[in-house]
């Protein structure tokens, strides 16, 4: 199948990789993008070979959060539409947050508001020091609600919530809990690493492994 906004390949181990291909636009989400992701997932899911899941991105960005030409559309447009347009951004984490792959993100550069939303349905995230992170749709005087039920449950017993717009750097972004993993070398070697480590273990047992890991504060790089 052909995507616009994103691609989707798979190696000969079985590790799938599905990268944002809007490298123009910071990778920055519409409903077309949306959908494509969605269906991206119910493929994997469909696709007994595949073991593991890279989630990545093209460009200086993993993502800018969401389109503004998309936003801008639904402050006329009427309420059974915002409704619609708001379920699309919602069915496409909610198909990557019950993904039954493994979900490794490959973070590097700026994510706001839905790319932080991505960030927390990942199993594991790997990123770049430096990366910045925030939840920015608060300037436009919006709340992150569709993306809030995922951003809560990764960060758990913090401290942080979404009201501020506020940005963040990786390192305490890692003390919200949304980062395991900080590559202070090369962010694809880490990744390379990752894709070893993950590919056999099932979804189940790596949520466990998660869970021991957050209850630590972070995973060890060994």
């Amino acid at each position: 199948m052909t995507f616009d906004y994103i691609q989707l390949t798979t190696d000969d181990r079985g590790i799938a990789t599905l990268t944002l291909d809007r490298a123009d636009k910071h990778n920055a989400l519409n409903a077309d993008m949306c959908d494509e992701i969605k269906t991206a997932a119910q493929m994997i899911n469909g696709d007994s070979e595949i073991r593991a899941v890279i989630f990545a991105a093209d460009g200086k960005s993993f993502c800018a959060g969401g389109d503004l030409s998309w936003m801008r559309q639904q402050f006329d447009a009427t309420r059974e539409v915002r409704i619609a347009e708001a379920k699309r951004l919602a069915n496409m984490l909610f198909a990557l947050n019950t993904l039954k792959k493994p979900l490794i993100g490959k973070v590097q550069g700026n994510a706001f508001g839905g790319g932080i939303g991505m960030m927390s349905v990942c199993d594991v995230v790997v990123s770049v020091e430096g990366a910045k992170f925030g939840l920015t749709e608060t300037k436009l005087g919006l709340i992150p609600a569709t993306i809030s039920p995922y951003v809560l449950a990764r960060m758990e017993k913090t401290k942080r919530d979404g009201s501020s717009c506020q940005r963040a750097c990786s390192t305490r972004t890692k003390l919200w809990r949304l980062i395991l993993w900080l590559s202070p070398v090369r962010l694809k070697s880490w990744t390379q690493q990752l894709k070893l480590k993950f590919c056999l273990i099932c979804k189940q047992h790596l949520a466990q492994l998660r869970a021991q890991a957050i209850g630590k504060g972070a995973w060890s790089q060994d």
